[in-house]
């Protein structure tokens, strides 16, 4: 993937280069998908689509009022890795994390 920046690059140009990125992810592989938001109350809460050979889970876990966004992505990421530990005889080569932050 191109070096790309979320500030300066155009939106459109950035949804298609994580489609394509999507599109060249082999069916057989696990892929989590993270985002940590933040409401006009400072409650945060982080989601987690997790995406199996053809089934797809849904995860959302309440977070600590004023944690940060990097903070609320880290605890996504470890929502999904830990979803995916603890299925039993789950054949996967690779898993993707998917997340907008660095």
């Amino acid at each position: 993937m191109p070096n790309v920046n979320k500030m300066s690059d155009h939106p459109e140009l950035l949804k298609q280069l994580a489609l394509e990125v999507i599109a060249g992810i082999p069916l057989d592989e696990a892929k989590i998908y993270t985002d940590g938001s933040k409401g006009e109350t400072n409650s945060t809460g982080s989601g987690v689509l997790i995406e199996l050979t053809g089934r797809v889970f849904k995860l959302q876990k309440r977070n600590a009022d004023h944690a940060s966004v990097f903070r609320m992505e880290l605890i996504a990421i470890m929502c999904g890795l830990s979803f995916i530990n603890n299925i039993r005889d789950l054949a996967v080569s690779e898993i993707w994390i998917l997340t907008d932050r660095r």
